[in-house]
């Protein structure tokens, strides 16, 4: 026999299994012993009795044994047909910056955009999957690793369980802050929003409440890149997280950097003053980021230095300059930080302080930044209001808005836009735009309020 002969014999054993063999024995084997036994059975003289039954019992047991192997065979294909085998669903709710890879052959993904609820343009979108398997079912149990992917960085491998128990499973993705790392969940895949009500509960309620807003954008201007010089070892981390265009995977790498670094370098890169702002300022923004899982590294990381400490005494420093830095950041702080590092400065104690304490006493007088991820960076969200029966307020609102968004409307459009009209709610790429455009809403006489949509 060739070797081709054997190679395509071992591609047919492989290919069919179980059938193969079964053929094989009845029609070789079986065939084999009956030849054997007709040639004692006609031979002249007579075969002895004895040896006739061993010869009969011989092709007997051997018909037996196919007819046996042949049973079993048609069992395994009705078990398992041979084919391809198919296990699909979906993982739901993903943001414009995460992404999902296949991490083995014979997986594919097909994106399906959800619709953008009104007074939030955050691109949520589904991930429809396949994966194949030849000749062999999938089993409860088994599990399909996938890449999740959060920007340039951020990699890290989950496990989809197969179960079998549904047509289509549906999964979520989200943080969990018990165990500090992604999770993929299984969801109830029959109600059409299960998952984005579980997960973003206040952006459904937003669009129950306000199903007119729509989310408008700025004609902001794309800033070049400061050109602050930092220590080497971790300049890029200041830069990483200062720069609105840098990605919500780079970001967290550089957070979980800034948490590897000693105390003291800890220390100097918190208290560094760039052009921009302090990077104090910058953690405190990215605790309140969209992303749950950039916002808890930034929570841990500030948690790692007191800051409350060193603002109360920088607050009670007999430097002006830094009494007005501290106070500077003393308002970029949540409402609740602020009264407890007045508390620790002795807010009540000393009259130099007490002024700065009741302007701490109101929420208006903080300017609570909140980042939002996207595919091109971080989005800083405004959200106006105002009584539309002020026609002065209105006036100088419908002229701001006119000139800061992005629009082929004239002025007397904007004006039949802002008719009846009471918010709106704006966004640009740039902080220094949202806390801008924050200051001219409530000089016009509105409010502004920092969202994350």
């Amino acid at each position: 026999m060739k070797a081709d002969d054997i190679s395509g014999l071992v591609q047919l054993a492989y290919q069919y299994g179980p059938f193969f063999f079964s053929v094989l024995f009845v029609v070789f084997v079986t065939g084999w012993a009956h030849k054997r036994f007709r040639e004692v059975s006609d031979r002249t003289p007579p075969a002895a009795p004895a040896d006739l039954a061993t010869y009969r019992i011989e092709f007997v047991v051997s018909w037996a044994i196919g007819i046996a192997l042949v049973a079993a065979s048609v069992a395994w294909w009705f078990a398992h047909p041979p084919g391809v085998y198919v296990f699909r669903g979906v993982v739901r709710n993903l943001k414009a910056y995460e992404t999902l890879d296949p991490a083995i052959p014979d997986v594919y993904f097909r994106s399906v955009l959800r619709p953008v609820f009104a007074g939030d343009e955050t691109q949520f979108r589904n991930e429809r999957f396949i994966a194949l398997q030849l000749n062999k079912p999938f089993k409860r149990g088994q599990t399909i690793p996938v890449d999740f992917v959060k920007g340039k960085e951020k990699r890290l491998t989950l496990e989809i369980e197969y179960s079998g128990d549904e047509e289509e499973p549906a999964y979520v993705i989200a943080w969990d802050e018990k165990s500090q790392k992604n999770v993929l969940s299984r969801v109830s895949s029959s109600p059409a929003h299960a998952g984005l009500v579980r997960i973003f509960p206040e952006a459904h309620a937003q669009e129950a409440a306000e199903p007119s807003l729509r989310v408008e954008r700025a004609q902001g201007v794309v800033r070049a890149a400061p050109s602050d010089t930092y220590n080497p070892r971790y300049g890029h981390i200041i830069k990483n997280l200062q720069d609105p265009y840098t990605d919500v995977g780079t970001k967290i790498v550089s957070v979980e950097e800034l948490q590897g670094l000693d105390t003291g370098e800890k220390r100097d890169v918190l208290l560094t003053r760039t052009s921009k702002e302090s990077m104090l300022v910058t953690l405190f923004d990215l605790t309140r980021h969209s992303d749950a899982e950039l916002a808890s590294k930034a929570r841990s990381a500030l948690a790692q230095f007191d800051f409350r400490e060193y603002l109360a005494g920088e607050l009670r420093s007999p430097v002006k300059a830094r009494r007005e830095a501290a106070s500077d950041i003393l308002f970029r702080l949540d409402r609740s930080q602020a009264a407890e590092v007045l508390k620790q400065a002795g807010a009540e104690r000393d009259p130099a302080l007490r002024n700065l304490a009741s302007q701490a006493a109101s929420d208006d007088n903080f300017q609570t930044v909140r980042p939002s991820g996207s595919a091109r960076g971080d989005q800083y969200y405004v959200k106006a209001t105002w009584d539309p029966k002020s026609p002065e307020v209105v006036a100088c609102l419908t002229r701001l808005f006119n000139q800061a968004l992005i629009s082929k409307r004239s002025l007397q459009d904007e004006v039949a836009l802002m008719a009846g009209r009471s918010q709106r709610i704006v966004y640009w790429y740039e902080k220094e735009w949202a806390i801008g455009i924050a200051h001219d809403i409530e000089k016009c006489g509105g409010r502004a309020r920092f969202i994350n949509p």
